[in-house]
Formats: C-alpha cells, sequence, structure tokens
C-alpha cells in the first residue's frame, strides 16, 4: 500500500497551478479556439479518471482500516498483544483511517470542479459550433432570402443564447467557494 503522508509523491496529483484551471476557472480567454477546447477536456477527462481511481483506493483502505480497527482488541483479548502495543496500533490506524477520509471528501471536492469544469467547456465547444452554422447561415443568406434560411438563423441564435446562459450558470457555480466539509469543532 502506497504511503499517503507525502503529498508531492501520490500518484499523478501533483498540485496544479492556478493558471492551469483548477485553481480558478479552467475557461480562460486562451481557450476561445475549438482545438484548446479539445486539449482540456482531454485534460480534465484524464485528471477525473485519475481522481475516480484515487478515490476507489481510498474506499479500499478505508475498509480496510475499519476491519483492523475491529479486529486489534481481538488480538489484545486473545493475548496477542500487550495493552501499550494494542494502544499503539489502535491510535496509528485510526490516523491513518482519518487521513483516508479526508483524501475521499478532498478527491470528491475534486471531482465535483472537474465534472463542473467539463460541463462548461463542453457547452463551450457548443456556443463556437453553433455560432459557426450561424456564421455559415448568414453567408448563405446574403443570397438565398428563403424564409426557410431566416428561420434557422433565429432558431440557431436562440440555441446559441440558451448554450451561453448554461455555459454562464456553470462557470458561476464553479467559481462559488467550495462548501465547508467539516463542521466547527466545540472548543
Amino acid at each position: 500500500m502506497p504511503s499517503t503522508d507525502d503529498p508531492a509523491g501520490k500518484e499523478g496529483l501533483d498540485p496544479v497551478p492556478d493558471d492551469q484551471g483548477l485553481g480558478g476557472s479552467s475557461l480562460s480567454p486562451g481557450l476561445q479556439s475549438a482545438s484548446g477546447i479539445v486539449r482540456s477536456v482531454s485534460r480534465l477527462r484524464l485528471l477525473l479518471v485519475t481522481v475516480e481511481r484515487r478515490y476507489d483506493e481510498s474506499h479500499r483502505r478505508v475498509l480496510a482500516f475499519r476491519q483492523q480497527l475491529r479486529r486489534v482488541p481481538t488480538r489484545a483479548v486473545n493475548g496477542h498483544l500487550a495493552v501499550d502495543a494494542y494502544l499503539a496500533v489502535m491510535a496509528e490506524t485510526r490516523a491513518r483511517l482519518q487521513r483516508a477520509e479526508q483524501e475521499m471528501e478532498d478527491l470528491e471536492l475534486l471531482k465535483r470542479r472537474v465534472t463542473m469544469d467539463l460541463r462548461a467547456l463542453e457547452l463551450m465547444g457548443k456556443i463556437q459550433r453553433t455560432q459557426q452554422e450561424l456564421a455559415e447561415l448568414r453567408e448563405q443568406a446574403r443570397w438565398d432570402a428563403r424564409d426557410e434560411v431566416a428561420a434557422e438563423i433565429r432558431r440557431l441564435e436562440r440555441v446559441a443564447g440558451e448554450f451561453v446562459a448554461e455555459a454562464a450558470r456553470s462557470i458561476t457555480t464553479s467559481e462559488e467557494p467550495p462548501p465547508t466539509l467539516d463542521p466547527p469543532r466545540p472548543s
């Protein structure tokens, strides 16, 4: 089992500077190009897979530590552990359990953030595709004055507006401060 005491040693979860999207919104002005969106979506999907894998590993450790906490008293009762050794094992196991549970909470928070940013990026991609279609239709409307073309332009303008509103809601939601997961402890 890999040690979780060293945050820099966690597989694939090295700290990410704010300019790479996780400290602030990943929807920076540099993502205006379709290839920028595709790269960001790919990066976030890879991060999401890593986060989910690490969450599963943490969950397995939590289950193992809980099982160990149930078994250690039996070892002391059966004479396999002295009282001091029993207390030391219980304290160490509880500390590891708490670290694993905290890691699960942290990973869940990161997963929610990555999922929100992915949704916003996917919406930006839809907006760009809709705007491209609109530009093509407007160009076509210059020589084709049929009502169908004008109706399609109005429909695409409405759809683009809906995508923009949804993306704005998604971005606003992702920029809200994270909820406090631990209640304040009484003094």
